[in-house]
């Protein structure tokens, strides 16, 4: 009974914290940020059909703690959609996807996300 008392608290703390969160909701990755990464012009993008680079890579974050990266057909051949349970303290987002975690840094500013790690850094826009 006391276990699963405990266990009961700390399923609502875990969830109170990802709800406070200022990850929760959907960014789009940044426009000038993966034009440069790429070297692509707005115009390449709009004959290839891209009217919005931002719906290139968007990531959700959920309340619960989970979430959902999307990645447009463009980029990955064919559309992805991949779920994903995420947890942040103390400046770092740890997200978990089949098993596997990658921690980043991470800030947000203005409405833009930052995430680094030590292999990449990516940047959203709060949708």
């Amino acid at each position: 009974m006391i276990l699963s008392a405990l266990l009961i608290v700390a399923m609502a703390v875990c969830l109170t914290a990802c709800g406070d969160s200022k990850l929760v909701g959907t960014w789009g990755i940044d426009e000038d940020w993966f034009l440069s990464l790429f070297g692509a012009s707005k115009e390449e993008l709009k004959a290839k059909g891209v009217e919005d680079i931002s719906s290139l890579i968007t990531i959700t974050f959920k309340k619960d703690g989970t979430g959902m990266l999307k990645t447009s057909e463009l980029l990955a051949g064919t559309a992805q959609s991949d779920e994903f349970t995420w947890v942040e303290k103390d400046g770092q987002l740890s997200m978990t996807h089949d098993g596997d975690t990658i921690t980043s840094n991470y800030t947000i500013k203005n409405g833009t996300l930052t995430l680094q790690n030590e292999n990449e850094t990516l940047v959203f826009k709060k949708k």
